[in-house]
């Protein structure tokens, strides 16, 4: 179809797979390939578009594709009245796109205690080129590349969890995962590259179900 006049044509797909080893045993496998935007000679505009981008409710772990660490430091709101409404941002809004990814999960299941653990490894699909024009899938915009060549690792997380199922309506869950930027976050289209720092979070749930 077309999409803001440009021709928009693209292929991306999600595989998973589900495998009950056991009664205490579970483990899944996710697979799957979103497209980003090619690069375009400086000063020129696509034919094509072709990045795509995943539903942001579609999760592969606690940080990587969850969370966009980037826009923590950005205005989120129009607390500010001289604040441009196009320059807010959320660190909520991090869908899976430009990405080949591989995620392997594993659950125990226990009478009261479940225990799980994720690991997830992505690279990108498409990567600033130098001399050439890239397209920020953030920002929605194409900008010229006046760096060198973007590295294509994004990184990889390993999470893991417990549950407590206290009873048929309560529960109770604790999550803590660490994810390891890869080398595409270097980038920062400047002389200068990004520093890497390793990423933790914690995630602590209690739920009643009717």
């Amino acid at each position: 179809g077309k999409v803001g006049g440009f021709t928009y044509k693209t292929f991306s797909f999600a595989l998973e797979n589900d495998w009950d080893i056991s009664d205490l045993w579970h483990t899944s496998l996710k697979l799957g390939h979103a497209p980003g935007q090619p690069n375009v000679g400086q000063g020129l505009l696509p034919e094509t578009y072709r990045a795509f981008f995943f539903n942001p409710n579609y999760k592969l772990g606690l940080i990587m594709f969850n969370y966009q660490l980037n826009a923590f430091s950005g205005p989120h709101s129009l607390n500010n009245s001289n604040t441009p409404i196009n320059s807010l941002s959320s660190p909520f809004n991090n869908p899976i796109v430009n990405a080949n990814y591989l995620s392997w999960n594993g659950v125990l299941k226990l009478e009261k205690w479940h225990f799980r653990t994720v690991w997830t490894f992505a690279s990108a699909h498409q990567s600033a080129k130098a001399g050439s024009r890239f397209y920020n899938t953030w920002e929605h915009r194409f900008v010229d590349n006046t760096a060198n060549d973007q590295a294509s690792f994004l990184g990889w997380e390993m999470d893991y969890g417990i549950s407590f199922l206290w009873d048929d309506k309560f529960r109770f869950d604790f999550d803590f995962g660490v994810h390891f930027p890869g080398a595409y976050y270097q980038f920062s289209n400047a002389p200068t590259g990004n520093t890497l720092t390793t990423v933790f979070g914690t995630v602590f749930k209690a739920g009643v179900f009717f």
